[in-house]
């Protein structure tokens, strides 16, 4: 069947219908140009609008936008790579959690509130140990995948922070290294924290402290160490680290570790836990001896989604702004990509002792 001049053909084969040429073009993927034509604008206004470009009226963008909505617009991620030489792809690399977390989530999700209307999409690749780490980083950067990378968990010598720094590749760390002067960073002072935990630890009259940290090649492991350190020493304090097993520990080896330790060392009256889980793990340990807390032992840790008080009201808890850090490391991802000239932007968030409560 041939209609509209031959441009619409219709033919049956094996009882299959097939449209020809005007169906195609019906079904083409709608561009900027067809939301130019639609609007009757310019398509660099159209590109422009749709990047959110201040110069473009508010108006205009909205209209643009609104009309992109509703013929479906999806940028055309290839065309955009030959155009402009970028993915539009923004990689987090983050380690598998072997114990539940509220930190990963809560950076994810500010990560993707602050990357909202810029056009970036992004992923997310995980892995088990350094060796995939450094793996994972390689690929991203060697096969084109992203135009910028956050890494998560860093550690002092870290074999992707370096690679990445001789690569002379757009990226972030949500947290420090030994090379943190020469890269953008946000950091939470763990250093800080540990020292005044310890401080308000004696001040609630508790005299021997028991320290769950974090895993040791972590680099807030080492901050977390020399915070503890200096708060004993300015309380007089005595500090025992839970043997065999830390902060990432699976829950029931934290629980045992700290009933062995409350068990031999009965004048424990007090309790560092560097995260949620080991700090829920000690408690159970604890009250499974009849013990309290905030009766004959306190236990202070700290958290991105507060929910410990909820657990027990007693836990003495610092908030951890995880969400500031996401907006932050997303903006100097952007400024890295878009203007590596620019001294790379660092923030260490500082806590106080009234912020531990």
């Amino acid at each position: 069947m041939l209609s509209n001049g031959g441009i619409v053909t219709k033919y049956s084969q094996c009882g299959m219908t097939y449209l020809g040429p005007a169906w195609n073009m019906i079904m083409a993927r709608p561009t900027l140009k067809t939301i130019a034509q639609a609007l009757n604008l310019a398509v660099t206004t159209v590109s422009r609008a749709m990047k959110d470009d201040p110069a473009i009226r508010l108006e205009t963008r909205k209209r643009v936008q609104a009309k992109a909505k509703e013929v479906g617009y999806i940028p055309d991620r290839a065309g955009v790579r030959l155009r402009t030489g970028k993915t539009n792809v923004i990689s987090v690399v983050l380690p598998i959690e072997r114990n539940m977390s509220n930190h990963q989530a809560r950076l994810m999700a500010s990560l993707a509130e602050r990357l909202k209307g810029t056009g970036y999409h992004i992923n997310t690749s995980y892995y088990f140990d350094k060796a995939e780490a450094l793996a994972e980083v390689r690929y991203l950067v060697e096969t084109g995948s992203t135009d910028g990378i956050l890494i998560n968990s860093t550690e002092p010598n870290d074999a992707r922070v370096e690679y990445l720094l001789d690569k002379a590749f757009p990226f972030v760390t949500h947290g420090q290294t030994h090379w943190c002067k020469a890269h953008p960073y946000f950091d939470y002072d763990n250093e800080t924290f540990a020292e005044l935990a310890i401080i308000k630890l004696a001040q609630q009259s508790r005299r021997c402290i028991l320290a769950i940290l974090p895993p040791t090649d972590a680099f807030y492991t080492l901050a977390m160490q020399a915070g503890i350190e200096r708060g004993a020493a300015r309380s007089s304090l005595q500090i025992l680290n839970c043997p065999s097993v830390n902060a990432d520990s699976p829950h029931l080896d934290i629980e045992s570790a700290v009933v062995s330790m409350l068990t031999a060392n009965p004048h424990i009256d007090g309790i560092f836990a560097s995260s949620p889980i080991s700090c829920m793990a000690a408690v159970s340990g604890l009250e499974s001896l009849g013990l309290q807390v905030g009766m004959e032992i306190d236990v202070v840790s700290r958290e991105a989604i507060p929910f410990l008080k909820m657990f027990r009201k007693q836990v003495l808890v610092a908030q951890e702004n995880v969400a500031k850090a996401g907006q932050f490391l997303a903006q100097a991802l952007l400024q890295r990509i878009d203007k590596p000239e620019l001294p790379p932007m660092q923030y260490l968030d500082v806590p106080s002792l009234d912020q531990i409560k």
